[in-house]
């Protein structure tokens, strides 16, 4: 889905296919959701519960 509430950013370029369209809504979103695991994975350590807020 578009992009709503800042949650994910817009895509670069406007795409008039919607099936092309709706592509790139899902590679931006897993790539905006891979983003924060990782953030949030590298923020626990190993055997801790105790996380670093950025």
């Amino acid at each position: 889905m578009p992009a709503s509430f800042g949650l994910v950013p817009e895509l670069t370029k406007r795409i008039k296919d919607k099936r092309l369209r709706y592509k790139a809504y899902q590679e931006r979103s897993t790539e905006a959701l891979n983003d924060f695991k990782n953030k949030l994975e590298s923020c626990f350590y190993k055997d801790h519960l105790l996380s670093k807020i950025y």
